[in-house]
């Protein structure tokens, strides 16, 4: 894996709408998984309570989710607050190769293993 974690838009405007110093690992590793899953992205404000700043673990049951997006978004819980996640087989026997890279990425970003890049402004 590259040293380097090019941070996608739609994670950095979830930091942005939250408040959130980008030094805060804990949020930023689960932006960036909710920011990478398209479906996660498009139920962002059913998985995360803006102005309460916490996740809503009951989507978890709510809603329809194939198999690999409820582990990612377990594990985007589990990197964010320790909520519990599958051991780390069942995550990785599950995921295609799209949700391997964003996982690893993510973990990388939660322990500080990785500089990373914010893309910039549209025009900057």
């Amino acid at each position: 894996m590259d040293d380097t974690i090019l941070i996608p838009r739609a994670a950095q405007e979830m930091l942005a709408r939250d408040s959130t110093n980008r030094g805060d690992r804990e949020r930023l590793a689960l932006f960036y998984i909710l920011g990478s899953v398209s479906k996660l992205k498009r139920m962002q404000t059913r998985i995360y309570d803006f102005k309460e700043r916490q996740i809503i673990p009951e989507v978890l049951s709510q809603a329809d989710f194939s198999h690999g997006e409820r582990c990612m978004l377990k594990l985007a819980f589990h990197l964010y607050n320790g909520w519990e996640c599958p051991s780390v087989r069942d995550l990785f026997s599950t995921f295609d190769e799209d949700f391997r890279t964003i996982a690893l990425k993510a973990i990388a970003i939660r322990f500080r293993w990785s500089e990373l890049v914010f893309e910039p402004e549209d025009g900057a």
